[in-house]
This record gives structure tokens, C-alpha cells and sequence, in this order.
């Protein structure tokens, strides 16, 4: 983790604003394509697993919407909230697996595994932010 922050520190700075803003715009646009198929996912809910369901839509699909817009001002906390987004999707996609009375072990994994691959996005835009965030205040005086 230390050599990704070097490497971002040894950047000239004109660089590095130029990469935050691609950065963030494709966050941007991740998050909208993201919240996009959470709408069209929404309407497979059903009985069976209703709430493990709501809770994997919102964390997976509605959540880092509004957290990449909060990224606009504050790196940190959005870094910080996608990491919980990716937290709160993985533990909502196991208690729905494992509500899943009917399905085989290995149809709950593939369901698990989908949602780790579903949230791979949500840990490198958090990692990103984090680390723009130290590497700003790492050139900062007084550091």
C-alpha cells in the first residue's frame, strides 16, 4: 500500500488532478450504471429472501450512487462508505444464500461468487479515493 501511495506522491501535481478528475468520472459513471441495473434488478424480488434481497439491492446497486457524489467533496468519506457498501453487500449476499433452503452448495456459491465479482468495483473506486485523499494531504505542508 506504501508504493501505491509513492507512486501517486512522486506524480507532478497537475497530473494527479488531471487523474482525480478521470477518477471521478468514472466513478460517476459506474455508480450510474450500476444504479441503472439495480432498478431493473428490483423487480425479481420476491418473498422468499425479500429483506437479505432489499439489503444486497441497496448496498450492491443504490448506495454508491449517492456516496460517489458525496466523493466530490469529500474523498475520504466516500472511500471509507463504498468499503462499507462492499462490506454490507457481501454480508446481505451470504444471508441470502444461506436462506436458500431449496438451493444446492454449489448454487449458493456461484450466487456468492457473482456478488464478490459485483463488488470488485465498489473496493478499487474506495482504494482510489483513499488514497488520492493521503496523497493530497501527504503534499501538504507541515507533513
Amino acid at each position: 500500500m506504501r508504493e501505491c501511495s509513492n507512486i501517486l506522491n512522486s506524480a507532478p501535481v497537475a497530473l494527479r488532478e488531471a487523474q482525480v478528475k478521470y477518477v471521478k468520472a468514472l466513478a460517476m459513471t459506474w455508480a450510474l450504471l450500476y444504479f441503472i441495473t439495480g432498478v431493473l434488478k428490483s423487480f425479481t424480488l420476491n418473498s422468499l429472501d425479500f429483506w437479505p434481497s432489499v439489503a444486497l439491492l441497496l448496498f450492491l446497486f443504490v448506495f454508491p450512487l449517492p456516496v460517489v457524489v458525496i466523493g466530490f467533496w469529500s474523498e475520504r468519506a466516500a472511500g471509507f462508505s463504498l468499503s462499507l457498501c462492499a462490506v454490507g453487500s457481501l454480508l446481505a449476499g451470504v444471508v441470502a444464500a444461506l436462506t436458500r433452503a431449496n438451493a444446492s452448495i454449489s448454487d449458493r456459491g456461484t450466487f456468492l461468487l457473482f456478488i464478490a465479482i459485483w463488488t470488485v468495483p465498489h473496493w478499487a473506486f474506495s482504494l482510489a479515493y483513499i488514497l488520492r485523499h493521503k496523497a493530497k494531504y501527504a503534499d501538504s505542508p507541515g507533513s
